[in-house]
């Protein structure tokens, strides 16, 4: 497990572990030792670095999870993929579309799988619909509308408002989950031209109500409106 915060306790090993004959957690790199050593503590895990290059090196690994802050994905799945091993990272996959392609560019030179962590497109509902389309159900798919609201508001921790860390706000955060979904609902289309608007008018309000709490709004950075 490269990365060993909440999302990697709280997803990530916490999956693995439910199924112990299928997998193993061998080891788990932080470069806070101490939540390194949290995530070990919590799921039995023998192997702790603050550094996920010498875990590569040192242990004999076949796969990796790459749960870092999202500006700090791109650079261990690919040190992982050229190492021989395969690759979950935690979306989005990058912080931008050159990234992306470099990233995915390594998978397919090494021949190793490379999985971005939307989940949503596994649920019970979206397996059913995708069978559903594939089967006629809906006939001739030629448009989709894909739409996301989360009214709780703004997480304020972590590095969700810092636009330099976290890449973008409620599109990278939620809004991939829900455009993943459709577009694999559709058998994933080729794009061919997109064009988009974002804004900030709201996460920048001291006057708005925020459900997960107070944050400070001269410090958010990203957007919390996208189309």
């Amino acid at each position: 497990i490269i990365g060993s915060g909440g999302i990697a306790q709280s997803c990530h090993m916490r999956g693995y572990a439910s199924i112990p004959d299928e997998c193993e957690i061998v080891a788990v790199a932080d470069v806070f030792e101490p939540t390194a050593k949290k995530a070990a503590e919590k799921y039995s895990v023998p192997g702790i670095y603050t550094d996920y290059r010498e875990m590569i090196a040192k242990e004999n690994l076949d796969a990796v999870s790459v749960a870092t802050p999202n500006k700090y994905h791109k650079q261990p799945t690919i040190d992982a993929l050229n190492a021989g091993l395969h690759v979950l990272c935690e979306k989005p996959l990058g912080m931008n579309a050159d990234e992306c392609r470099e990233m995915c560019a390594t998978a397919r030179d090494t021949g190793k799988i490379l999985q971005v962590g939307l989940n949503s497109r596994f649920g019970g509902a979206p397996k059913w619909l995708k069978t559903y389309a594939e089967n006629g159900g809906l006939g001739d798919v030629y448009y989709a509308r894909a739409q996301a609201i989360r009214r709780r508001g703004t997480p304020g921790w972590g590095v969700f408002i810092d636009k330099e860390q976290q890449g973008g706000g409620p599109l990278i955060d939620i809004g991939v989950h829900i455009l993943d979904v459709t577009l694999a609902m559709m058998g994933y289309p080729k794009p061919i031209a997109a064009s988009g608007k974002t804004w900030d008018t709201l996460g920048k309000n001291p006057d708005l109500y925020n459900g997960f709490g107070d944050y400070d709004r001269s410090k958010f950075t990203v957007e919390d409106f996208a189309v």
